[in-house]
Parts: structure tokens; sequence; C-alpha cells
């Protein structure tokens, strides 16, 4: 688990020290408080490697520092005069590490297979992909070979629904536990939809008269399921859509639960691959603009992968999550302040 982090002439901050809950802690504050400076550190603090530019300190100031608590181990680093921080220094996370990041970044970071906990190829388990990247996938290189780092979600899900097995059990279930029931009903069948793309896209299913079903269906990318009897839920009809063309919201969930989903199973075989256990846990570093409110990311978690520790450390710019709803015992709120002298 994630004890805290320090963060000492870095962004804002003169001196700041958070303690972090054992299940949620919320990052509040205005604009420029640091609350992603914080998060940034952090997330280079569990995984060695930073999402964009790293974390600058206070102008004229050389002795930066920023260091994190994990378990009984201190991770830590200093500014160093070339204007990087020095090499990472501790043991990265025993646990995958995923980052929700406002701007269209995605971070995850997978446990090394070596039994210390230490990646003798430096970032080769932390990938920083955008948005579309999650969607498309990546190719990357390994020892002059071209390798798939991620299918993408275009690919998988398709791949997940043939196989029906575990991962389209656990996207089904987070995606139930965040979306509303007139929101999404299930996966139909993979369709091609668009001219200029030759690849079969996933489909949800969506009540006939939504409003997602009209707009897409002026773009000839709609195509209609049978009717269904009514269950005084989703109406009459359902409407199959191509994911891609759904509404914001509905598109940023499956992201997030496809994303979560692939971590977990690719971080499960890793550690079986080499006669492991699989992890007992997973950090989660989010952004509530991107994810929404922390504590239904927690519940559809939970859901989806029920048995595991799940921390979560959230980014709440515009207070998307109810205090009200945090149990104080295992959850925090950490209120910042700009400036913090």
């Amino acid at each position: 688990m994630v004890s805290s982090v320090t963060l000492r002439d870095v962004g804002p901050f003169r001196s700041l020290t958070v303690d972090f809950a054992r299940r949620v802690t919320v990052l509040r504050g205005p604009c420029g408080s640091g609350k992603t400076v914080a998060m940034d550190s952090l997330w280079w603090l569990l995984t060695g490697c930073w999402v964009g530019y790293p974390a600058m300190p206070l102008f004229g100031r050389g002795d930066a520092s920023i260091a994190c608590k994990v378990g009984d181990d201190t991770n830590s680093g200093k500014w160093q005069w070339r204007q990087e921080w020095d090499k990472f220094r501790g043991r990265r996370s025993s646990r995958p590490v995923v980052y929700f990041r406002d701007g269209g970044f995605f971070g995850v970071y997978l446990p090394p297979c070596d039994a210390r906990n230490r990646n003798p190829k430096g970032d080769s388990d932390t990938l920083v992909l955008a948005e579309r990247e999650i969607w498309d996938g990546r190719k990357g290189k390994h020892l002059g070979e071209i390798v798939t780092d991620i299918q993408g979600l275009v690919s998988e899900l398709n791949d997940w629904m043939f196989k029906n097995g575990r991962e389209i059990e656990m996207v089904n279930a987070m995606l139930r536990s965040v979306l509303p029931v007139e929101t999404f009903s299930g996966f139909g069948l993979p369709r091609r939809f668009l001219l200029r793309d030759a690849r079969d896209f996933p489909t949800m299913r969506l009540p006939g008269g939504h409003p997602a079903t009209t707009e897409i269906g002026r773009h000839r990318a709609m195509r209609r399921a049978p009717t269904r009897p009514n269950d005084g839920s989703v109406g009459d009809a359902l409407a199959d859509i191509c994911v891609d063309l759904a509404p914001s919201t509905v598109r940023r969930a499956v992201s997030m639960a496809y994303f979560v989903v692939w971590t977990w199973m690719e971080a499960v075989f890793r550690a079986e691959s080499v006669g492991h256990q699989a992890p007992d846990g997973i950090v989660l570093l989010v952004d509530t603009r991107i994810t929404g409110d922390a504590m239904a990311v927690l519940r559809a978690v939970q859901e989806a992968i029920p048995g595991i520790a799940v921390q979560i450390i959230a980014e709440d710019a515009d207070r998307r999550t109810d205090a009200n709803s945090l149990d104080i015992a295992v959850d925090s709120v950490v209120e910042l302040k700009t400036p913090v002298e």
C-alpha cells in the first residue's frame, strides 16, 4: 500500500506531505494548487517513468526532492543541475498501477517478473499511451523486433467477446457498475461500420430511443437489433451502435473498464508465466474529470475483480466525488491550497 508522498520545493510546494488512506484518498483544491504535480510525482516514484514533462522545482531552488513510502520501503529522487531528476531510487510497486491523467494520457505499470521486484530493462514494464492508442493499440520494439505493446480495445474487446471468458465478464461488471441501465445493456455482435476502416468494431446495446441512436443513425452507423420484450428497464427496442461512436461518457467508461481489466489480466499472466503468485491488489491514480466519481470507480473495480485490495488516489478538481459517500475509517479527503508556504 502507498502510505504517503512528500514534496519539497516542487511545483507550488515549499513542503508538502500527504498521508494516504488505505482505500480512497481524494485530493481537492483550486486550479494551480498542485494536485497534478503531486499525482505525477507519485506516479514517477511508483514506476520510475514520467508522464510527459517531469515535475519542476521552485524557480531558483536546486535542492528539490520527492519521496513516497510504499509499505516499509521509501522511494525518493533529487533534482539535478542538468534539469532532470536523479536515477530512480527504491523499489517499484509490487502491485500494478494505472494512471488516468487529464490531457489524454493513460499510464500503466506492470510489476516486473524479477523476484527482487527490480526491472533490469528500465521502463519496459511501464507504458504511457495516448487515448487513441487505448482504442487502436500500439507497436513497440524488443531486441530489435517489432512487438505489440497492447492490442487495443477495438481488437481485444472483440476477441474477449468471442472467447466469452473472464475478461468480458469483468468488463461487463465494471460497465454495469458505472453506467445506468438505460445507457448500457450489454454488447452486441462486432460489425464493420466505416468505409475507410476495414475492422469490425465492438457494438453496444442502447435503447432504441436513446439520443445516441438518432445521431449515429444519421451517419448510417447504427444497426437495429431484433425487438425484444419490454422488461420495464431498457425499453422495447435495442439498437447496436459502434462503441467508438457512442456518447463521450460511454466511451470514457469503456476505455476505463478495458484498460483496468487489461492491466490486471496482463499482470496475472506475467506472474503466472514465471510461477509467481498473482498480485494481491491494484493502485489507481485517477483524475475524476476522466473517470467520474472515485467511489463509483472503486465499486466497479471491486465488482469486476473481487477479493483484491484496491487503493485509489484521485485528483478531484470539480468535486465529482461525494464526501458523504466516503468511510472515514478507510478513506480521506485532502484539501490543497495555493500558494503553499
